[in-house]
């Protein structure tokens, strides 16, 4: 497994102090997903409450590795033939708040004329996690009361998906968005050989060792 930093390169702005640090365009993520992995890694803590908090910790990243993945590749992907007619409009895009959601469902079909079936498969895995991630992020439920011994209790929240996320759900996260990925850069189309280049180039990851996930 590999989560090493890809090249940064440091520039001084002006003659403050302060740096503008570029890196390639894989870099951020590399990053996100070297965080997840660490933390899936690391859930031996006896302690319950902090493999909790590393799950869903795991949750938010991958899927927040798979965004950052959305924005960084398509960029780069339209800078080029034979998809450089899009680039205004990935840019137009990219300059207004858009949805994950409307990026997943608008960007493989204008560009490769091909939609991400998220109804089955890996889609459907995919937007299982995105639906968990988004209770995560969201949290809003609070009951009003909650009858307990005869008594009701005012402003409790009902947080049993939370007390119910398990290990798995860590390692779920991170195969799950590493797939994904893969599936969105197989409509770039292209030899197997290349798949894997763009696989390692975008994840870190190689792709057998991704496919080999699917399998588990």
């Amino acid at each position: 497994m590999c989560h090493s930093r890809p090249p940064f390169v440091s520039a001084r702005k002006g003659h403050s102090m302060s740096k503008t640090v570029y890196s390639s365009s894989n870099s951020m993520v590399w990053e996100y997903f070297g965080i997840v992995y660490r933390l899936a890694a690391a859930l031996d803590s006896d302690d319950d409450q902090k493999r909790r908090q590393n799950t869903a910790l795991c949750v938010l990243l991958a899927v927040t590795a798979v965004e950052a993945f959305f924005n960084l590749y398509f960029q780069v992907l339209v800078t080029a033939s034979p998809y450089s007619e899009h680039e205004q409009s990935i840019r137009h895009w990219l300059s207004k708040p858009r949805s994950l959601d409307a990026k997943i469902t608008e960007w493989p079909k204008r560009i490769f004329k091909q939609p991400i079936d998220m109804s089955t498969g890996i889609g459907k895995r995919f937007a299982d996690l995105k639906r968990l991630r988004n209770k995560l992020m969201h949290f809003s439920d609070l009951q009003k009361s909650v009858p307990i011994a005869g008594t009701h209790i005012h402003n409790f929240s009902d947080i049993t998906f939370y007390e119910n996320l398990k290990d798995s759900d860590a390692w779920n996260a991170y195969h799950t968005a590493l797939r994904f990925i893969v599936e969105v850069l197989k409509l770039e189309g292209g030899t197997d050989e290349a798949l894997a280049v763009r696989t390692v180039r975008w994840t870190a990851v190689s792709l057998p060792v991704i496919l080999e996930f699917s399998e588990i």
